[in-house]
């Protein structure tokens, strides 16, 4: 099965371009996906994916890297009108349909490595999509570790702190820090062995990094008290 790269994309989609600079709307740009590309792409299936949609993807790709995480909100709403549309061929063309989730899946997980070397050339701190995993994955060890269940919460209390971009709570800690920056490196790690993954055509570990971002975008805020040798913590979900 032929997994399309990154470095197959050739040309920028200039309508892509202005509606994640915000010169069009999503509703502008989504009849422009239905009209120019979808009705294209309909006429010959067999091709697999046509050259537009693969424009429209490399595009946003590119703009990870030079924008950061921000392309991923407004990727988001592609994400969700190419699966909506996938999902009508899913019955008569099955293998297209896997090429393009499997295509779909390398570009998130490139976007978020290379909003990641973003944020690090930058100087600026970690971006909301790279924490996510981090915590969705403290989330899946709690409770399978030696680690205190208490020491994992704080941990991702203080993730939550970094996403918001404000940290509020500052009494998690050494050991609740240690945790969460191991968290983010393993994260960083898991992103490399997806794309790593999907180039030997084992989706697995992409599709467990999806699971935990979106595990971890359900945490919104964290609230943490100390009296005497009591701690409450309380993490609050959407």
């Amino acid at each position: 099965m032929k997994v399309l790269r990154y470095n197959e994309f050739d040309l920028i989609d200039t309508t892509a371009l202005k509606y994640i600079d915000g010169d069009i709307t999503f509703r502008e740009f989504e009849n422009y996906l239905n009209v120019e590309i979808l009705n294209e792409s309909l006429a010959d299936l067999g091709s697999f994916i046509k050259e537009k949609i693969l424009n429209v993807l490399n595009t946003f790709l590119v703009k990870a890297a030079q924008i950061g995480f921000k392309v991923i909100e407004k990727f988001k709403t592609i994400f969700t009108w190419i699966i909506n549309t996938v999902s009508k061929w899913k019955e008569k063309h099955p293998v297209l349909y896997k090429v393009i989730l499997i295509t779909l899946i390398t570009i998130i997980l490139l976007m978020v490595s290379a909003s990641s070397a973003y944020a690090q050339s930058t100087g600026k701190p970690v971006e909301p999509a790279q924490i996510n995993v981090a915590i969705g994955w403290l989330e899946l060890l709690k409770g399978k570790t030696d680690i205190d269940v208490i020491e994992v919460n704080k941990a991702i209390a203080h993730l939550i702190d970094l996403k918001d971009g404000t940290i509020e709570i500052t009494e998690l800690g050494d050991k609740a820090i240690q945790i969460a920056d191991s968290a983010l490196e393993t994260s960083g790690k898991m992103i490399d062995e997806a794309k790593t993954g999907l180039d030997k055509g084992d989706e697995s570990v992409a599709k467990m990094c999806l699971n935990l971002m979106e595990k971890g975008s359900q945490y919104v805020s964290a609230f943490y008290s100390k009296i005497q040798d009591t701690e409450t913590i309380k993490l609050t979900m959407k």
